[in-house]
């Protein structure tokens, strides 16, 4: 990366004499052990930062930006760390000359690679006192040993050469066994933004977590995304260059326009690519220098950003089919994203608020709390655009008793859900009524007009010959018992789904348990009326009608047959099967035969999150869902249990006197 290289004015007159600033011999080990020891927080994430990049930059020297570099992720059987590039690699002269010389590149006069500190290729000094360079360069492999002498200054000596048909840079670290789990993640925090995702080997399950990342982004231009997919910093914000994300302090920047702008980006980040060159990382390059220059550059491009996301964000409105709809995108985009002071207009109209205000009538919207009688309706003064939401209208044409009875007509007749937001405008006279009806901000949404629903008072219906029972629909509403019930009238010899209850309480399931039942049942199907009918009537209903919980175990065993979990129910069985004590040992990536114990759990650990559902479900019915019907995980398990069956006496806590490498000695003997 180039350096800014500034001109600096000095007016030296009247000095007697001077001296230039220097570094003495004697003091050279305490400055290098400065730069080897203080200058980086997370010493295995410099380490891995450090040589992936360097190789990154190797391959773009040679021409092969879009070839991947390949890691080598340290066990516990082979606790080493490499790093390999295939570039044009090095010549002796450039290992002893630029390689080990601190503060020595040759990337300064190029903004097409990451590094110009000179710094990073000695980086491993943070953690090791010595590592292995192996250059393949020029028909030759030449394998140096980097390593702190007594000196405490440093030498790489070179150890062997043999010829080679190769071409790259070899890094290899011998990583503490200890230190091993800090190092995988590590490589999991930096390489999954890799671009081009790198070769993993020796870990297929970090190989996964990278391959397999993506940001999913929910809003994305021209080089910038948002995403709910953070780093491993708290910062909302970062400024990616060179495959480097660097956090940036939203308030520290002078700009209050845009501080307010991302202060909204709450439950999201945001994440902006800037060229090579165009901020300047600090030494450790963990963060920005935020000189002036730094400083202006992120201004520039958030502005870019805020310029994009506006007008994305103003074309998403214009593009509605209606205003109730642009209202509704609004709302979704303003409040999901969080991004302050967006402005749109639909049709010449400014878009500025998530609600409505109606210019007249009494507004009351439906609230739950209080059950099912009239004081669920309370006073409000604007509406919220949402796809569920219902305006009930009416003027005084109709009985003022009629009006919520005519509400619940309508809701049994559509079979929309009580849970819809349900509001219900009142006018004194139809002239006021019909000036709300061609307000063009209420074009779009669900009008429903009270007096063309039809009501009959049920005190004076007639008797049908279906034979009906009074019976209650479950709403789920309320603090109290009766309040979560609806009256309605079923046909006994019809169809349904009941849950006897006595007293306004189910008999086999309290309320908290059912409605937990229900939202895990609605991701399997879809929700259903669940009617509520007396103990003692239930031997009246009809073969039509169905027990809840035998519609769910019913429904259940259908979702697994549809979505063929029956190998993952199968997983989940041997994986809960596996006593606790193996909760460390299986985290050692230490091979049992052959198998790697930590890859192996994880396979069976890798159930959707479905079969969780159906276990939850399972539970509060009591009938049999998830089932074992093949035994294969589990005696691979036993397979393994029985070979290694001292693995239980191992206490693997961190007051344990039995250390990782007695373990690894005793599954090496037992092979």
């Amino acid at each position: 990366m180039k350096t800014d290289v500034s001109s600096t004015i000095v007016h030296s007159e009247g000095f007697q004499s001077e001296s230039f600033f220097s570094i003495k011999q004697d003091n050279l080990a305490h400055i290098f052990g400065i730069l080897r020891n203080q200058l980086y927080s997370n010493k295995p994430l410099a380490v891995i930062r450090e040589y992936c990049t360097n190789a990154f930059d190797a391959h773009v020297d040679a021409g092969k930006a879009d070839e991947p570099i390949i890691v080598n992720v340290p066990t516990h059987i082979s606790p080493t760390l490499i790093i390999r590039d295939n570039g044009n690699g090095l010549t002796t002269e450039q290992v002893y000359q630029i390689f080990a010389s601190y503060g020595e590149s040759t990337k300064r006069g190029t903004n097409d690679q990451v590094g110009m500190l000179g710094l990073g290729s000695k980086s491993a000094f943070c953690y090791v006192d010595s590592f292995t360079v192996t250059s393949f360069n020029n028909g030759v492999k030449s394998v140096y040993n980097a390593y702190i002498d007594t000196t405490q200054i440093g030498k790489i000596s070179l150890t062997h050469t043999e010829p080679t048909n190769e071409t790259g840079l070899e890094i290899k670290i011998y990583v503490n066994t200890i230190d091993i789990p800090l190092f995988n993640q590590s490589i999991v925090d930096f390489l999954k933004f890799f671009n081009p995702k790198p070769i993993i080997l020796n870990n297929d399950a970090i190989k996964r977590q990278i391959s397999d990342f993506d940001f999913h982004p929910l809003l994305s231009g021209n080089n910038w995304k948002v995403t709910r997919r953070g780093d491993w910093n708290n910062s909302r914000v970062y400024i990616t260059m060179g495959n480097v994300n660097y956090p940036v302090s939203v308030s520290s920047l002078p700009d209050s326009q845009l501080r307010e702008f991302i202060d909204g980006l709450s439950n999201y980040y945001l994440y902006v690519n800037v060229p090579i060159g165009t901020v300047k990382p600090s030494a450790s390059r963990e963060s920005l220098d935020m000189n002036s220059k730094t400083v202006n550059e992120i201004l520039v491009s958030l502005d870019k950003v805020k310029n994009e996301i506006q007008s994305e964000f103003a074309k998403k409105i214009e593009a509605s089919k209606s205003m109730w709809e642009a209202y509704q995108t609004y709302n979704n985009l303003h409040n999901t994203l969080g991004f302050r002071g967006l402005k749109a207009t639909y049709q010449g109209t400014p878009i500025t608020s998530n609600c409505i205000l109606p210019k007249k009538g009494l507004l009351k919207k439906y609230n739950k709390r209080f059950g099912n009688s009239r004081s669920n309706w309370e006073k409000e003064i604007s509406i919220v655009p949402k796809t569920n939401a219902i305006i009930f209208h009416h003027d005084k044409t109709i009985a003022m008793n009629s009006v919520y009875k005519r509400i619940l007509q309508y809701l049994d007749t559509t079979n929309d859900e009580l849970r819809s937001e349900l509001y219900l405008l009142s006018f004194h006279d139809s002239g006021l009524m019909n000036e709300w009806l061609n307000d063009a901000r209420f074009d779009g949404a669900c009008k429903v007009n009270l007096a063309n629903v039809p009501y009959v008072n049920p005190k004076k219906a007639s008797v049908h010959k279906v034979v009906k029972s009074t019976a209650y629909l479950y709403t789920g509403a309320g603090y109290r018992n009766y309040s979560k019930w609806r009256d309605i009238t079923i046909d006994l010899n019809g169809t349904g789904v009941y849950l006897p209850i006595k007293r306004n309480m189910c008999e086999d399931i309290s309320f908290e348990a059912l409605d937990r039942l229900i939202e895990n049942m609605v991701r399997i199907d879809n929700r259903i009326n669940i009617i509520g009918v007396r103990a003692d009537e239930v031997k009246t209903l009809g073969s039509g009608w169905i027990n809840y919980f035998d519609y769910c175990q019913q429904k259940g065993l259908e979702y697994i047959n549809k979505h063929d979990l029956q190998d993952s129910i199968n997983k989940y069985f041997a994986y809960n099967g596996i006593p606790s004590n193996w909760e460390l040992i299986k985290r050692k990536h230490i091979y049992f035969g052959g198998i790697d114990l930590d890859l192996f759990f994880s396979h069976l650990k890798s159930t959707p999150y479905s079969v969780s559902n159906l276990l939850w479900i399972q539970r509060e019915i009591h009938k049999d869902i998830v089932n074992l019907t093949d035994s294969k995980y589990v005696d691979e398990y036993n397979a393994i249990k029985d070979k290694y069956d001292l693995i239980p006496a191992f206490d693997m806590s961190q007051f344990s006197i039995l250390t990782d490498e007695m373990l690894i000695k005793y599954v090496n003997m037992v092979n």
